[in-house]
């Protein structure tokens, strides 16, 4: 529980952390000692931490938006030209279909980021669309997903909202890729998603973030049978690795996934080749989880 007189270095976001960890089978009992928090925010940064992790834990990971949303929005007169405030009051707002409010969150958003305003946008309807896909809503998560995919091409990498864009995208296709009965449309924004994040992790991210890009574009184009492609993102992605250090589970993943394509495209030698790498890489993993994850993929080309 919130101690209002603790140690002042520890910020307010970190009390809400530790609340929620309190109330986290019981995210309603705790509304009142959360609004509580909520007014002892008093920094922008806590603001943006505050609303950030109140939209993941009390909105995607338990489904209540509209406590999200009080949550949040008990902040929103004081942090005006907060972009994480008003950002994900907008979210939030969306996903309990206070559409107006939710235009109004996001548009004074836009106008605290000023140059970055179409980024800004961008991020809180990619944010909006996978929370509606999360909660299985397709309809609603394509109804934004077309169209801000197509407003994000407009959108040149550069901005401090980068790497929020690039992690969005990046867990869209992810998602996308567990989905099991994918469609067309599915498909189409599955690879969508992944170009729109390894075009902003080149902006944003380290290496690593540069090598799990490709590493995505491999399994995406795996997924989509798109072979040649998944062997070229595959291959750079162990370029990259090969130029900056060593990533050992990253390296066995990939592999996997180069075999995979090298299989369907006939080249026997390199199919072997990777799908030995993999192995042997993975025979140094000591984490039972770690090791159930590889043979799960692995399974595909044993």
């Amino acid at each position: 529980m919130f101690n209002a007189a603790a140690d002042e270095q520890t910020s307010v976001a970190d009390h809400l952390q530790d609340l929620l960890s309190d109330h986290s089978h019981d995210i309603r009992t705790g509304a009142k000692a959360l609004l509580g928090l909520a007014a002892q925010v008093n920094t922008t940064d806590d603001a943006a931490r505050f609303a950030s992790v109140v939209s993941h834990v009390v909105g995607e990971e338990s489904g209540n938006w509209d406590l999200a949303r009080n949550l949040i929005n008990s902040l929103e007169a004081r942090f005006r030209q907060s972009v994480g405030v008003q950002g994900n009051l907008a979210v939030a707002c969306y996903l309990s279909s206070h559409w107006v409010a939710g235009l109004e969150a996001e548009s004074r958003a836009m106008a605290a980021a000023r140059e970055s305003a179409l980024s800004v946008c961008v991020w809180v309807r990619l944010s909006a669309a996978h929370a509606f896909q999360g909660q299985q809503d397709w309809q609603s998560c394509f109804a934004l997903l077309g169209p801000v995919l197509d407003l994000a091409q407009g959108v040149q990498a550069g901005s401090r909202h980068d790497s929020a864009i690039a992690s969005i995208a990046n867990n869209l296709a992810t998602d996308l890729l567990d989905f099991e009965q994918r469609t067309a449309p599915h498909d189409d924004a599955l690879e969508r998603a992944t170009l729109l994040s390894h075009r902003f992790w080149e902006s944003a991210g380290s290496w690593i973030h540069h090598e799990r890009a490709e590493y995505l574009l491999a399994l995406t184009y795996n997924a989509l049978h798109r072979f040649d492609e998944a062997r070229r993102a595959a291959t750079r992605a162990l370029a990259i690795i090969d130029s900056h250090g060593d990533e050992p589970v990253d390296r066995a993943f990939i592999n996997i996934e180069l075999a995979l394509a090298c299989r369907e495209l006939k080249r026997t030698e390199d199919f072997e080749r990777a799908r030995k790498n993999a192995s042997d890489i993975a025979g140094t993993f000591e984490d039972p989880g770690l090791q159930q994850w590889f043979q799960s993929k692995y399974a595909r080309v044993a």
